[in-house]
């Protein structure tokens, strides 16, 4: 369900589950400027996380939880100062979550079902299988005793 209010209530909205079956998120919605609840879990969202959100300066619940969503949890949303619930909770994200106040409250569960994420609560990224990254040289020592034993 789609349920969005500002804290007067002089905007209530729903709109019924599975309304945007395998649609993205709207870059309008950054809009919304005065909106403080965005519940857009179990929808069947596809695409990313627009860095338009970020835009919604009086957020203070996001949940996105259930959908189809991919890619990195933006950075940009670090600037919603009043966001106090998230959950991205099984998605297909991935990458590192973001580092800023918010992010590192939330708990674990808000992030679960997602294993390409990283960093925050859950396990810390990897940074040797960052892309580009190769290996370190073998020392001289192993390299012989490859040669010997080759």
């Amino acid at each position: 369900m789609l349920f969005s209010t500002t804290r007067s209530q002089a905007f209530p909205s729903t709109v019924p589950e599975r309304q945007w079956h395998h649609r993205p998120i709207l870059p309008e919605f950054g809009q919304l400027k005065q909106l403080h609840v965005l519940d857009l879990s179990n929808n069947n969202i596809t695409g990313t996380i627009p860095d338009s959100i970020s835009g919604m300066q009086n957020l203070e619940i996001l949940e996105l939880s259930r959908n189809q969503l991919h890619g990195p949890i933006p950075r940009s949303l670090n600037s919603l100062s009043f966001l106090s619930k998230f959950s991205a909770a099984h998605n297909n994200l991935s990458g590192e979550i973001p580092d800023g106040v918010q992010f590192s409250s939330f708990p674990i569960s808000s992030f679960e079902g997602n294993p390409g994420l990283c960093g925050g609560p859950t396990p810390p990224c990897n940074r040797s299988s960052a892309v580009g990254s190769s290996p370190p040289p073998a020392s001289p020592s192993k390299m012989g005793r490859r040669a010997m034993l080759g």
